[in-house]
């Protein structure tokens, strides 16, 4: 699932997918039916955050608890490596 989502992205920072892979704990060999709903979210963000992109455009990403974990980790990763992020969410995320 990575892979395609990597595929339909385009330029893919393999390192950085790596250390999300881990950082994630999901298992990138599992087929997309096999994965719960929460590893499917992992995966999307993964792919979404290993992408050489300048903006990050996420919507709902605290849609999931999985998410909250690292609602502030998220700006910090893609500030650290050049890129702004930007999401919506109705759900208030508290200060990190």
């Amino acid at each position: 699932m990575i892979g395609l989502f990597a595929r339909l992205h385009g330029n893919v920072n393999k390192d950085r997918r790596n250390e999300l892979i881990e950082r994630f704990n999901l298992d990138p060999s599992g087929k997309c039916r096999t994965y719960s709903r929460g590893s499917r979210q992992k995966a999307e963000l993964i792919s979404v955050l290993a992408s050489d992109v300048e903006l990050l455009l996420l919507d709902e990403p605290t849609a999931a608890a999985l998410i909250v974990a690292v609602i502030c980790w998220v700006p910090r990763s893609a500030a650290g490596a050049g890129r702004a992020v930007a999401w919506r969410s109705p759900q208030p995320v508290s200060s990190c």
